[in-house]
C-alpha cells in the first residue's frame, strides 16, 4: 500500500509550521524568507548590527552560493534551541538536494536576528544522560512466520532473572526506534529501562517493514499492530531469564495494549498517551485544536466525513485520512475500558499535559471509568508532550515532529520502578 498505509499519520505525525515559542517563530520565518527569496523581508528582521554586516546583496549572494553548492532546499527534519550568553540560537537540521546542512539563526533579546550560519552535517542521536551503555547488551532478533518481524532486544547485564517489556508503536508506519522527526522515542525508553534492569524488545512495525507488500483495502489493527505484538510477547516469555512480560504501548499502541495483553498473556500493561475514545472523535478534536492555533492546513474540510464515519454512514471502502472506513468500523468494535476490566493484571496509565493529540480529557475518562480499581495506577506529567519530551511551547505538530529531545527521565524512572515492583510482588 506504499505510502498510504499510514493510517492516521496525517493527524498523529503531521508536519506543519505553527506558532510555538516566539524565538522559534522568528527563526523559522527568517529562514522561510531566505528560502522563498524574500530578502527584503529577511533583512528587516535583523538587528541594526546584523543589517550592517549582512545587507540584502550579501544575503542574496550567500543564499545563491548555498543553492549552487547544495541544490534546492527540500525540507527541515529537526531543530534545537541553544542558549549562548544573552542570545538564543535556533539550529535547524535541513535537507538540500545534494547535502544536509545545519543552519543556525541567532536571536537577540529584542527578537531580532543577530546571526546566520550554516555548515554541512546533521543531528546525530546522542543517548540521554540516564542511559548506561555498560549496563545492558543489545542484539538483533526476529520472530513471526508469514511476516518475519525483526528488531532489537536489550538485556540487562548481571541478572539471572528480569522483567521484560514489548514496545508497541503508535499509528502509521514506524521503525523499531519509533523515530519521529529527530527523536527516537523507543530507543530512549529501551536503553533507559535496560539501564535499570528491565529487558526491552522493540521491532520494526509491519507497515514499515512490508509497506510495499501490504494492501490497504482490508487492513485492520489486527494486521497492522496486534498480531506482531502478541507474537513479540510470546517470544519474550519463551526466553530464559524473563520472569514476567509486560506490554508498553504508545498512542494507538497504548489504546490496543489491553487487547494485546489479553491475547498474548502479558502480566502487566503500560499505556502512554492512550485514548479510550473512538478514533474519529479524537481526530475531530485534533483538527479543531489545530484550527484554533492556525495550523490545520485545511484539515477541517474532513470533519463532515469523520462525523459520517462516526454514524457509520460511509461505505467500507471509502478512504478517510489514509485508511478505509472499514478500518475505523473494525476498531470501533473494541472497547479498551471493558477489556481492562476483563483483565486482572497491573495497569499503568501515563499522560503528558502538553499533548494535543491525546489529551487530559482522555486521561480523565480513564480515571472516571476505571475508578476504584486497585490494579490501576496513573501518572500525569504537566510539562511533557505526546512523545513524553519536556516542552515549554504551545502544543503543536512543530513541537512533536521537529523539536529535538529525549523521553523525560521521570517517565523512565517511574516505569522501571513500577515494572520491577509489580514483577517482584506477583507470582507468575
Amino acid at each position: 500500500m506504499k505510502n498510504r498505509v499510514l493510517m492516521m499519520v496525517v493527524i498523529f505525525c503531521m508536519v506543519s509550521i505553527c506558532l510555538a515559542a516566539s524565538v522559534l517563530t522568528v527563526a523559522r520565518t527568517y529562514l522561510n524568507n531566505l528560502i522563498q527569496g524574500a530578502y527584503e523581508k529577511a533583512y528587516e528582521m535583523q538587528s541594526e548590527l546584523m543589517k550592517q554586516a549582512f545587507d540584502i546583496e550579501k544575503m542574496r549572494e550567500t543564499w545563491n552560493m548555498a543553492i549552487g553548492m547544495y541544490g534546492k532546499f527540500k525540507r527541515m527534519e529537526g531543530y534545537r534551541i541553544d542558549q549562548v550568553k544573552n542570545y538564543k540560537v535556533v539550529i535547524f537540521d535541513t535537507v538540500f538536494e545534494r547535502a544536509t546542512l545545519l543552519i543556525s539563526v541567532t536571536i537577540d533579546e529584542n527578537q531580532r536576528v543577530a546571526g546566520f550560519y550554516f555548515k554541512e552535517g546533521r543531528f546525530t542521536y546522542t543517548p540521554p544522560d540516564y542511559v548506561d551503555r555498560n549496563a545492558f547488551e543489545e542484539k538483533e532478533v526476529c520472530f513471526g512466520t508469514n511476516y518475519r518481524i525483526c528488531g532489537f532486544l536489550t538485556l540487562p547485564k548481571g541478572f539471572k532473572e528480569y522483567p521484560a517489556v514489548v514496545r508497541v508503536h503508535g499509528s502509521g508506519p514506524h521503525d523499531r526506534d519509533e523515530t519521529i522527526g529527530p527523536n527516537k522515542v523507543f530507543r530512549d525508553i529501551a536503553w533507559g529501562l535496560s539501564s535499570r534492569g528491565v529487558a526491552v524488545l522493540r521491532y520494526d512495525k509491519r507497515t514499515y517493514a512490508y509497506k510495499e507488500k501490504m494492501s490497504i483495502s482490508n487492513i485492520t489493527v489486527r494486521e497492522e499492530v496486534i498480531k506482531d505484538a502478541v507474537n513479540a510477547i510470546r517470544f519474550l516469555k519463551n526466553l530464559t531469564g524473563v520472569k514476567c512480560a509486560f506490554v508498553l504501548g504508545h498512542s494507538l499502541g497504548g489504546m490496543l495494549a489491553p487487547r494485546i495483553a489479553l491475547e498474548g498473556g502479558a502480566e502487566g500493561i503500560i499505556m502512554m498517551a492512550a485514548s479510550p475514545r473512538r478514533l474519529h472523535e479524537i481526530m475531530i478534536d485534533q483538527i479543531n485544536y489545530l484550527k484554533s492555533i492556525g495550523a490545520s492546513n485545511g484539515l477541517e474540510k474532513h470533519i463532515p466525513l469523520l462525523e459520517k464515519l462516526g454514524r457509520k454512514e460511509l461505505d467500507p471502502d471509502i478512504i478517510v485520512l489514509g485508511a478505509p472506513a472499514s478500518y475505523y468500523y473494525d476498531l470501533n468494535t473494541y472497547n479498551p475500558v471493558n477489556t481492562i476490566l476483563e483483565l486482572n493484571v497491573p495497569v499503568l496509565i501515563l499522560q503528558g499535559g502538553k499533548d494535543y493529540q491525546v489529551t487530559e480529557k482522555d486521561y480523565n475518562i480513564w480515571r472516571r471509568e476505571l475508578k476504584n480499581r486497585k490494579n490501576i495506577e496513573y501518572g500525569f506529567y504537566e510539562d511533557l508532550n505526546h512523545l513524553f519530551i519536556t516542552s515549554d511551547a504551545t502544543p503543536s505538530p512543530m513541537d512533536v515532529s521537529y523539536k529535538i529531545g529525549h523521553v523525560n527521565i521521570r517517565v523512565i524512572k517511574d516505569i522501571a520502578e513500577w515494572i520491577k515492583e509489580k514483577c517482584n510482588s506477583t507470582e507468575f
